[in-house]
């Protein structure tokens, strides 16, 4: 998805965007909540001694 429709669906700027992409900044986790909503997807919070099961 184009980074100005992603900006448009999330209300975040397209800077906002940009630097999430290139790794400039660590996105609030609020922030991930609503990239992941406009991409049609979930987050999941694994403990790390189930992480390897799920790979």
């Amino acid at each position: 998805m184009p980074q100005d429709k992603l900006a448009t669906r999330t209300a975040l700027s397209r800077t906002a965007i940009q630097q999430a992409e290139s790794g400039k900044t660590d996105p609030h986790f609020s922030t991930l909540l609503e990239l992941a909503r406009a991409l049609d997807m979930d987050i999941m919070v694994v403990p790390k001694a189930l992480r390897q099961e799920l790979e």
